[in-house]
């Protein structure tokens, strides 16, 4: 009886057991998706609700607003007291107070911002502004021949970055400069003295040619230079033939033209108020270098027609070969001979 009994119950049991674990129908299955699936879409609906974006304005400032509702990162101490030192700075560059009072420069306070924040591109810039201004300072006074001042200039722009290369152009800018100068000195200097060594060899040669111009020439030169002299030759009495034969002039003496250097010859600026053998006189030396040298010449004359006259001269008397030459018109009154 009691094992008939426990059989019962265990096959009513495993009966129960089995009706839990049997799957769905169809029906049951669509009803459960679709319970399933409007459960999931409120889901969604609810999650894409929390997730819509606000379209209410979040910053006033871009609508027009003047009211800023984003509030900037504070600073921290350590940024305040940093940008406080470069504001300093800048101050005092625009001051000018560059490396001057010693506790209160610009120098100063872009050294030490830099030195709590080694990357400040204000105070990096701060230190390239004192090194441009100390560089155009020593410019200008060595436009001005201060090249002392200059040079101070440039010391204190080392002081405050000696890397800056800058520096070192404006330098050689300088130096560039004071080389110049001294040359352009130099040479203003060599030309002088050529000029005053010419014009005094020409002082001579005139003296010279006029020494032995005749008498009558002189005087012919005289009224020529002075027409008013006639009526006070009027005036004069005429000498007797004695006194004409004492006042005769002698023999006179040719001399030849002066010789400048180892190129150039000098002719007297009467040349050609002398007689034809005193014009050859003192060409012929000149024609005796060019035939023997071959060279060709510069005649530096002041009036064409008696430049070419001087070559016509030169070439007649030199048979072996037609000279060469070129005129200038200039006071020099010298023939060059070239190279």
């Amino acid at each position: 009886m009691n094992k008939n009994l426990f059989y019962f119950l265990f096959i009513s049991l495993f009966i129960a057991g089995c009706q839990e674990n049997v799957a769905p129908s169809s029906e049951d299955a669509t009803s459960l998706e679709g319970a399933n699936t409007e459960e999931s879409i409120a889901q969604d609906d609810s999650d894409h609700a929390e997730t819509e974006p606000d379209y209410t304005v979040s910053n006033p400032v871009l609508f027009g607003s003047t009211e800023q509702t984003v509030a900037e990162k504070p600073l921290t101490p350590s940024q305040r007291l940093t940008l406080n030192l470069v504001e300093k700075g800048e101050r005092a560059l625009a001051e000018q107070r560059l490396l001057t009072p010693v506790d209160d420069h610009a120098n100063l306070y872009f050294q030490a911002a830099l030195g709590r924040d080694p990357g400040n591109f204000r105070a990096t810039q701060g230190i390239a502004n004192i090194v441009e201004t100390y560089t155009d300072w020593a410019w200008k006074s060595a436009l001005g021949r201060g090249y002392r001042k200059a040079d101070e200039y440039l010391d204190s722009a080392r002081s405050v970055n000696p890397q800056d290369p800058l520096i070192t152009e404006m330098d050689t800018r300088i130096r560039d400069l004071k080389v110049k100068r001294a040359n352009d000195a130099r040479y203003a200097a060599q030309k002088a003295k050529e000029r005053a060594a010419k014009e005094q060899a020409r002082q001579q040669a005139e003296a010279l040619a006029n020494r032995f111009v005749p008498n009558a020439q002189r005087e012919q030169q005289e009224q020529s230079a002075n027409p008013n002299a006639d009526n006070a030759e009027s005036e004069q009495t005429v000498p007797n033939d004695a006194e004409q034969e004492v006042l005769a002039p002698s023999e006179p003496v040719y001399t030849p033209a002066i010789k400048l250097n180892d190129r150039e010859y000098l002719l007297p600026k009467n040349l050609f108020s002398l007689s034809d053998d005193e014009i050859i006189a003192k060409m012929q030396p000149i024609i005796d270098d060019i035939a023997h040298s071959e060279r060709s010449i510069i005649i530096r004359w002041p009036k064409d027609k008696e430049a070419r006259l001087i070559y016509q001269i030169i070439n007649s008397r030199v048979p072996d070969f037609r000279v060469r030459a070129m005129t200038y018109r200039q006071s020099d009154y010298t023939i060059e001979l070239e190279d």
